[in-house]
């Protein structure tokens, strides 16, 4: 599966390839395409599918020892890579988005978002539209900074974090979709209107459920 590079684009998601996944998470591997390049990707870091030895190290991706890799993104990006995924313990978590020139073995930046659960990213121009769980941000690809962030995102009506699947830019805006698993038609008609400047919620997108 490729990466992408057209403007706009949704960042298209990575699935492990080991046979035990997901009963075996520390072994689970994941596959990427860079520059032609076939890349493998899992807890002991990247490595080109034809190689022995890692090229970018666990340690550069700040991956520890007891941390096993749970989803993972990417895209293309003016040559580079942006690698989007995120790791546990079983305790504890959270999302790392980093840009990565792997032909010269360089990590530019890593971001940390604290948050579980990566959504479909988005790329406009130099920046990624990210989400997790309760969590919404804007990362300027360039820097690695966040142009905005924002977290502790709940349902007004229920008050549980929304859990974000799909992002979506409408000039000023950008709106948030969660992810309901239980209501194909909801999910459409749930999430939250973002301005794209400052990462203020403008307005709540709800079902009108009875």
């Amino acid at each position: 599966m490729n990466g992408f590079q057209l403007k706009s684009s949704p960042i298209r998601t990575i699935k492990a390839t080991h046979a035990n996944f997901p009963l075996n998470y520390e072994q689970a591997k994941y596959n990427l395409i860079i520059r032609n390049e076939e890349i493998e990707f899992d807890c002991l870091g990247l490595k080109l599918k034809k190689d022995k030895s890692y090229r970018i190290s666990a340690r550069d991706l700040t991956i520890s020892e007891d941390e096993y890799i749970l989803q993972v993104f990417y895209a293309n990006f003016e040559d580079d890579l942006i690698l989007i995924f995120s790791r546990s313990n079983d305790e504890n978590g959270n999302i790392v988005v980093c840009r990565i020139d792997f032909m010269k073995v360089l990590v530019k930046w890593k971001a940390e978002l604290p948050s579980m659960n990566p959504s479909y990213g988005i790329i406009e121009g130099h920046y990624l539209y990210q989400a997790g769980v309760g969590f919404i941000s804007k990362i300027n690809l360039d820097s690695g900074a966040f142009e905005w962030k924002q977290g502790e995102i709940k349902d007004p009506k229920t008050g549980d974090y929304f859990e974000f699947n799909n992002i979506v830019l409408n000039k000023s805006i950008v709106v948030f979709f969660l992810n309901k698993k239980d209501n194909e038609l909801e999910k459409e008609k749930t999430g939250i209107n973002v301005d794209k400047m400052n990462g203020k919620i403008i307005s709540y997108i709800l079902p009108d459920l009875p």
